[in-house]
């Protein structure tokens, strides 16, 4: 009776000593005349071979991370690849049956299509919706914040104030930022003029408003308020707060003053926010919001 090979246990494997690569191939029974019979594939080939190499595989491919192929996608273009080829070779050559069949051919292309726009705008969605995920967890704050602030009590994001109509010097260059609702407004419809503004003692001044024009046109390009000594380091502190004087300049223009009482000041607009309503009196309907909501 023939004897069977004895097979080392790994513990022996392990504990006898290997001095070389070509030795411990041997010990572990890799490579030297050692045949693998593959029944699936008919495949003889020694175990230290390396595996082959798929018919077809992209060998070039490198992944970047945090991306992964599209095989699905990928299969959709190869094979509307292949029926846009066969499509090509049979061209109808007058055969009724031929056109028929090619009829039936173009409709089944046509819903290929549809459906491989449908899955990609599917995908296209759902990695939006992935990435959004993400930059949400990564940064939760918003993308557009509402800008709510002293100067503009709902916020420039919806609801923005009004540019200023030009470059204006009130007598210092007038910043569109640091204005509020109400100031802008005001500001826009000073019209040029000598005016008499009453300073904190009850003091009256006189100041002048001038506008530049452009040249092609009476469309404002500069506007101006001024006077000698009212506005400078010694006298200023005695100027009422901007908004007051602008009133009181525009009171004194018949053209304006009707105007100028229609523009809210900034305490009326918060009570009408706090009431739902907005700058028009028109009260909010339920779920409309009456102040800019960030995003």
């Amino acid at each position: 009776m023939a004897r069977k090979p004895t097979i080392p246990r790994i513990e022996e494997v392990a504990e006898e000593p290997v001095a070389t690569a070509e030795a411990a191939a041997t010990v572990l029974g890799r490579g030297e005349g050692i045949q693998v019979d593959d029944s699936n594939t008919g495949d003889d080939r020694d175990i230290g071979d390396p595996e082959p190499i798929p018919e077809g595989f992209d060998a070039g491919f490198e992944a970047t991370p945090g991306t992964i192929p599209d095989k699905s996608t990928d299969l959709l273009g190869r094979l509307t690849e292949a029926l846009e080829s066969l499509a090509h070779k049979q061209a109808p050559t007058g055969d009724p049956q031929q056109a028929e069949m090619m009829q039936g051919f173009t409709a089944a292309m046509t819903v290929l299509a549809g459906a491989i726009e449908r899955m990609t705008e599917g995908q296209l969605q759902g990695a939006q919706i992935v990435a959004d995920a993400t930059k949400k967890a990564q940064r939760p704050s918003n993308d557009f914040y509402p800008a709510i602030s002293v100067f503009n009590l709902r916020g420039d994001k919806d609801f923005p104030k009004p540019p200023l109509k030009c470059e204006m010097f009130i007598p210092w260059p007038a910043e569109h930022e640091s204005l509020t609702r109400e100031e802008v407004e005001l500001l826009n419809l000073l019209i040029p003029g000598e005016y008499r503004i009453k300073r904190n003692d009850n003091t009256v001044v006189k100041v002048t408003c001038r506008v530049i024009t452009k040249l092609d046109s009476d469309e404002p390009n500069r506007l101006m308020i001024n006077h000698d000594t009212a506005f400078n380091n010694d006298y200023h502190r005695m100027m009422p707060p901007l908004e007051n004087y602008l009133r009181q300049m525009l009171k004194q223009n018949p053209r304006t003053r009707a105007l100028a009482d229609s523009v809210l000041t900034m305490e009326e607009e918060q009570a009408l926010i706090a009431a739902r309503k907005f700058n028009d009196g028109r009260e909010a309907k339920k779920g409309e919001p009456v102040i800019s909501i960030g995003q």
